[in-house]
């Protein structure tokens, strides 16, 4: 667990107090995305031999790719 976040104590101490009061957690992340800064992603636009370049789908190969904003 990140240390920003509160470490693993801290993730502990939630847990503990939700169930106090009768709440569960439910811990959600999303694992598949990146961003254009992202060192998989410049991999994949600098070269389609990369082994990150089947990560993304380009329309217009390197210029043109799925994304969220679009």
């Amino acid at each position: 667990m990140d240390a920003q976040f509160g470490g693993d104590a801290g993730l502990d101490r939630l847990k503990t107090a939700a169930e106090e009061v009768g709440i569960r957690l439910i811990l959600d992340g999303v694992f598949s995305h990146t961003g254009s800064d992202s060192l998989y992603f410049k991999s994949a636009i600098a070269s389609q031999s990369s082994p990150y370049y089947p990560w993304y789908s380009f329309s217009e190969y390197p210029d043109k790719y799925d994304c969220w904003w679009v």
